[in-house]
């Protein structure tokens, strides 16, 4: 067995046994999703199946009847499964080849329950690097179209899209006498963007989020003000505070550091998440400290939580979704922002909780395939999936 395949195998190990990080799942979905590896994850899948029999019968035989629902949901491999079934002697074993690969691209999960029929008229993509940039005059820019090279410029500073599309700011001469230009990055459902402010901070927004900032920071403090979801590395300057406003909410100090903010309007509540360094709530003695969170709400006192899960609040950053105990309306949400899609329901919503991990570019009918094995009973028209209840 080479290295590179006894690195997937443990990938492997800890993926079926739900311990990879985001960044081991991404790398085990890249490398089961290209055909020129069929032969290898077929071998490692197989020998993972015989290794669970031969430790448990019961939960091989669950695992079995689970990826053949899976393979049911695949039409193309399902297909290919009716070819196999002429030779019984392999067939189980490429049944659960195939579907265990099926699953890596949809999700692990806790409750299986049979597949309701659904309704289904076209799928629809995942989101993509999307956004739109307002000048200081008004006038706008749409990042995703604009060729690389130098976009536009505010007083001193010249505003560059990178290569790999990234936006940052480049300040020629005195820009500190310059007039207050505001700009702001705006990503629409189905978007995302990163961008590097003027100080050098880095900016990584969700679908349907905001950042507002100057496009040269003149002031004692370093001002901006973000909606939906952002989430920042902020470079260390003591003399210069970094201060962020949240949708008109409780401010967050910052003393150099990397969060997250999730403030989506539509949620009720702000929770801001401390990776690493500190941040203060402004008009208050709470200091955050690395790995707690802080929940805001309109109609609540602030309150701390400690030892969050942090890869969990920033899957999103690593292009994975991670649901952990989540409902299924949150789980819609997401799906909303992120395929640019309406969801409604009819009769009693169903209380389904979610748990697993899944790459945020599959399209929609994947992550509906592993709803509908949960029990989530939808039709979808256009751009409009309408969840009836249980």
């Amino acid at each position: 067995m080479t290295n590179e395949t006894e690195h997937i195998r443990q990938l492997l190990q800890l993926y079926v046994t739900n311990q990879a990080t985001d960044e081991q799942v991404r790398e085990l979905f890249l490398f089961l999703q290209d055909p020129a590896n069929d032969a290898v994850s077929h071998e490692l899948v197989s020998r993972q199946m015989s290794e669970e029999a031969g430790a448990d019968k019961r939960f091989s035989e669950s695992h079995k009847r689970v990826w053949e629902n899976m393979l049911e949901a695949n039409e193309p491999l399902s297909k290919q499964w009716q070819k196999q079934k002429r030779r019984p002697v392999v067939m189980m074993r490429w049944v659960a080849a195939a579907a265990l690969i099926t699953a890596i691209t949809t999700f692990v999960f806790v409750n299986r329950q049979p597949v309701p029929k659904v309704e289904t008229v076209m799928d629809i993509p995942a989101g993509d690097n999307k956004a739109v940039l307002t000048l200081s005059d008004g006038s706008t820019i749409t990042l995703d179209s604009a060729a690389s090279g130098t976009i536009a410029r505010q007083g001193n500073v010249n505003i560059i899209k990178s290569a790999n599309g990234e936006v940052r700011y480049d300040s020629k001469g005195d820009a500190a006498n310059d007039e207050v230009m505001m700009n702001k990055i705006t990503t629409p459902m189905g978007g995302q963007y990163q961008v590097t402010l003027p100080d050098g901070t880095k900016a990584w927004l969700n679908a349907a989020s905001s950042i507002t900032y100057p496009a040269f920071f003149a002031d004692r403090d370093r001002k901006v003000a973000v909606t939906g979801e952002v989430y920042l590395e902020v470079a260390k300057d003591m003399s210069h505070p970094f201060i962020v406003d949240v949708a008109g909410r409780s401010g967050i100090e910052v003393l150099g550091t990397s969060f997250d903010i999730n403030a989506y309007g539509d949620e009720g509540k702000i929770k801001t998440t401390l990776i690493d360094g500190r941040i203060r709530m402004t008009g208050s003695t709470v200091i955050l400290k690395p790995g707690q969170q802080v929940v805001e709400s309109a109609d609540e006192p602030l309150s701390i939580l400690t030892d969050v899960n942090i890869e969990k609040e920033i899957a999103w950053k690593n292009g994975i979704f991670y649901f952990e105990d989540a409902s299924l309306p949150l789980v819609m949400k997401q799906l909303e922002r992120w395929y640019n899609i309406e969801v409604l329901y009819k009769g009693p919503v169903p209380e389904l909780r979610i748990n697993g991990k899944m790459d945020r570019n599959l399209t929609l009918q994947g992550v509906m395939d592993f709803l509908t094995k949960m029990g989530v009973h939808y039709t979808m028209k256009s751009r409009t999936i309408q969840v009836t209840g249980n």
